[in-house]
């Protein structure tokens, strides 16, 4: 994940950082930016990503040649299609290409008559969307190759769901369309070994047409297959000519109903699998079956339970061997869960199965089938990507290759205690204890040991010795953990949570939050009071220059009013107050930074008349003082937000964040402004996507470069991490 902006990583930033052995921090988790001027780049930072993707069909050709084919979402957070190859021992995953211009390309349905023959059918865009398009691929043994489809003239919303091969030479897709008038109607598409071509069904000539989906085919030659409706209780069949529907029955008083796949071994008997509601069982979604014996249908007994069951795919090895997969929903109160099914056909009764991913895990299910033989069935399905292997007696799942996919990922603050080593905090979807290590040529992803903790804030000294400091998941409680240069270790903490954090040494630590503070003595952490002039407000950031000298912001509870601090000598903490800028009706103070017991700059915002922009409070040693020096905006923007700032001295601070464009739709940008002791200065800084861009936390070493870390989209919309410094 987050990929997409590696290669946009500069040279100036990570070289200067990694060649220049300066002294650390002065001060918490930012200290000495460089100056005006300065050129950010985007550097190389990992993400967490997760298990991903699905299988959606699968055909075996023989007991030692499958291909299974579906989606997964990648690191980028795109959808592509997914193809893996069983070769009778192992899964090995193939090379798909996706359609030029398509979104969320997957493929739905593959048929091979031999390892070096397969056609496979999908869509681009999820099924439902207007704009989606139909394309297909072949295997040729070795690789895979687009191939063009027509759509029906007027046509969008085209759909391919499912095809089957009787020989290299004869397949046949199906799928629907939505027609100009939009009625979805039926599509089907031969393949002759040269080209694709759209055909006739009977849905496209009716005088008033009802809603016809081709959800599963299956062919036994050039002048025989069976097509089934997901909309109803019609097949089609194909004489090799044209395309005749006819009907399916099931019993009577039931309703809803829908066929979802079909299986033929001959003109002489197919099984198709569907559902519909039975009134009877409180109004449960049931699975049937039915057979084809050359002349009718026939309707089947199937196993059911109080657990809705939806077939998704069949597959018949002979008249007297035939699975079928799916997934039943079972409802509880702690919520619905999912869970594959599997049932066979032993050629007088169906009965029903135990497939491997059944048990007990929530969100399974198993959505195409394929048996070379009796004792020779392999099904695939999610989540994420799963199969398993019937051999005549059991079900066993076999060990599928899982492609990785995206997670939205962010970094919200970062600390550097030397050129070589820099540590990075954030979250993740499925790891919010994310924290990132930098040893002087690259990032490493250090996930904390607390997972359930969410990290806000991070101070290093050294390169074994940094304190993370957040809340728990829930925001209930407190949450703190200790880098030793190896591992991150969680500590027993008081009160509810922490947003910020400030070291001078191993032995004392500041840390601050909406409700209060806590001291690290090297040893335990303990709760301090908060004078009477802050109760009731956020403490939002703290910076320390001396175990007798730190300076903590925030802003009161309700959004309202005027910013306030309070400053700790070593004994206490007392209130300060911090005056508004002039004709301002609200401030929010976000980030404190002191380069010396007497020399601090907090920045956050403030509403003056109808206008919000950035806002900087300067502290003396005595007192606070508005700036009045204004953060300028970048052009075209309608506003900034400082998020953090660092400063060396009082005449050198760096401040990054985000800006807001006036134009619409919202639109939001990377933010980088140097302060000189005079004015500020904006620093462009790289946009990885078109918008959600912003930088978090900064930290800056005495006498070089700033590492600043945040978030942007990747071209998925999956958050991935962002990390930019100077050169």
């Amino acid at each position: 994940m987050g990929g997409w902006h590696r290669a946009t990583a500069g040279c100036c930033g990570m070289a200067l950082l990694a060649a220049l052995a300066v002294a650390g921090p002065t001060s918490g988790a930012a200290a000495a930016p460089t100056g005006s001027n300065s050129t950010w780049a985007v550097q190389d930072s990992p993400d967490v990503t997760v298990p991903s993707g699905q299988v959606q069909a699968v055909s075996c050709p023989s007991a030692t040649s499958c291909m299974a084919v579906g989606y997964y979402l990648d690191s980028a957070g795109l959808t592509v299609p997914l193809a893996e190859t069983w070769n009778g021992t192992s899964w090995q995953q193939q090379t798909v290409p996706s359609p030029a211009g398509g979104r969320s390309p997957g493929l739905d349905g593959v048929s091979c008559i031999s390892a070096s023959f397969c056609e496979a059918v999908g869509i681009t865009d999820e099924p439902g969307y207007t704009d989606s398009t139909a394309f297909a691929e072949t295997w040729n043994g070795s690789s895979w190759s687009l191939q063009a489809v027509p759509s029906p003239a007027g046509a969008t919303g085209v759909l391919l769901k499912a095809v089957s091969c009787a020989s290299a030479t004869f397949c046949e897709a199906v799928g629907s369309y939505l027609s100009s008038s939009y009625t979805i109607l039926s599509l089907a598409e031969e393949w002759n070994g040269t080209t694709w071509t759209l055909q006739s069904t009977p849905s496209q000539t009716a005088s008033a047409p009802a809603p016809t989906q081709l959800d599963g085919v299956s062919c036994v030659s050039a002048t025989f297959c069976e097509a089934v409706d997901f909309y109803g209780l019609l097949a089609e069949r194909w004489n090799g000519t044209s395309w005749r529907a006819h009907s399916v029955a099931v019993p009577s008083g039931t309703s809803s109903p829908g066929l979802y796949a079909v299986s033929c071994r001959s003109r002489t008997f197919c099984e198709v699998v569907g559902t519909y509601v039975d009134p009877s069982s409180s109004a449960a979604l049931t699975l049937f079956a039915e057979r084809w014996d050359g002349t009718s249908w026939h309707e089947q007994s199937v196993p059911n339970s109080a657990s809705w069951k939806t077939p998704t795919a069949v597959s018949c090895a002979s008249a007297a061997a035939c699975e079928t997969v799916g997934y039943k929903e079972v409802y509880t109160t702690g919520g619905d869960t999912f869970h594959a099914i599997a049932e066979v056909w032993n050629g007088t009764s169906w009965q029903a199965q135990r497939p491997t991913s059944a048990s007990g895990t929530a969100l399974t299910e198993l959505n195409g089938v394929s048996c070379a033989a009796a004792n020779a069935c392999e099904a695939g399905g999610a989540l994420p990507v799963r199969m398993e292997a019937w051999n005549g007696t059991s079900w066993a799942t076999q060990p599928a290759v899982v492609p990785l996919g995206a997670a939205s990922n962010a970094l919200g603050a970062v600390s550097c205690a030397s050129a070589t080593f820099c540590a990075a905090v954030g979250d993740a979807a499925t790891a919010p204890a994310l924290a990132d290590t930098w040893d002087g040529s690259a990032w490493t992803i250090r996930l904390r040991s607390t997972s359930a903790a969410v990290p806000l804030a991070v101070s290093c000294v050294s390169a074994t010795f940094c304190e993370a400091v957040g809340s728990s998941a829930s925001g209930t409680a407190a949450a703190a953990e200790v880098w030793n240069g190896i591992s991150w270790q969680p500590q027993p903490t008081p009160g509810p949570d922490y947003a910020a954090v400030s070291c001078v040494s191993a032995s004392f630590c500041e840390a601050v939050g909406p409700n209060g503070a806590a001291m690290w003595n090297g040893t335990v952490w303990s709760a301090q009071s908060i004078p009477v002039g802050v109760t009731g407000g956020r403490f939002s950031g703290v910076s320390c220059t001396a175990v007798s000298a730190c300076e903590a912001v925030g802003s009161p509870a309700n959004s309202a009013g005027g910013s306030f601090a309070a400053g700790w000598d070593g004994t206490s903490w007392t209130a300060q107050a911090v005056p508004s800028p002039v004709g301002a009706t609200h401030t929010w103070l976000n980030h404190v930074s002191c380069s010396a017991a007497g020399a601090c700059m907090a920045v956050g915002r403030a509403i003056v008349g109808t206008t919000l922009g950035g806002y900087a409070a300067v502290w003396d040693g005595t007192g606070w003082t508005a700036q009045t020096a204004a953060m300028p905006v970048p052009a075209g923007a309608r506003q900034v937000t400082p998020l953090s700032i660092a400063c060396t001295s009082s005449a050198s601070c760096t401040v990054v964040g985000y800006s807001v464009e006036s134009a619409s739709p919202y639109v939001q940008l990377t933010l980088a402004e140097a302060w000189d002791g005079t004015s500020w200065t904006i620093e462009p800084t790289p946009d990885p996507a078109a918008t959600g861009n912003v930088l978090n936390g900064v930290s800056c070493l005495s006498a070089g470069p700033c590492v600043a870390v945040g978030s942007a989209p990747d071209p998925g919309g999956y958050n991935a991490t962002l990390v930019e410094a100077t050169g």
